[in-house]
């Protein structure tokens, strides 16, 4: 068997050489190291950032377009959809809290303001009708009526207009 010499100083048989070997092209060189642990500081990034919808929702569309990835990363999928759902819940609950402070101002400013507006119309026709203000045609008409002059004038035109109304 013939021994060599290792890079940091020691020997090995052709064997071990073999298993040494074996590790490196598990091991990969030094760049696909570092691109590896890169990747994986990438991927734990996504974990942490998992929370934001914004990032779930576009994890999630890379992930099931490729089943191998979405795989090997089940639980940052999980995590992702987990997020997305408390982002559903979180809106329903917003929109129920909108909807009742909605109400509650209505009810508190909207309908005391309504009602006092309303009370305020009524209030105005009735002092209007109990002022007794009329508009000048209604009131030369009670003087014709109190003078009796009101049958006579108003006749002639009305016979005028069945008179019309016949020759036509």
């Amino acid at each position: 068997m013939r021994e060599q010499w290792l890079p940091y100083g020691g020997r090995a048989s052709a064997i071990s050489m073999e298993v040494i070997v074996e590790k490196e092209i598990r091991r990969g060189s030094k760049s696909d190291r570092w691109t590896s642990r890169e990747e994986e500081r990438v991927w734990v990034q996504f974990y942490r950032k998992a929370g934001d919808p914004v990032i779930a929702a576009d994890l999630i569309e890379q992930l099931e377009s490729d089943r191998e990835v979405k795989a090997r990363h089940f639980g940052l999928y999980l995590r992702c959809r987990q997020s997305l759902r408390q982002e559903k819940a979180r809106r329903a609950r917003a929109k129920h809290v909108a909807r009742a402070f909605h109400l509650v101002g209505r009810l508190l400013i909207g309908w005391p303001i309504e009602v006092i507006r309303d009370g305020l119309g009524f209030l105005g026709a009735i002092t209007v009708a109990w002022a007794g203000t009329d508009e000048p045609a209604v009131r030369q008409m009670r003087k014709f009526r109190r003078n009796g002059k009101a049958d006579k004038s108003n006749a002639a035109p009305e016979e005028a207009v069945k008179a019309k109304a016949k020759q036509a």
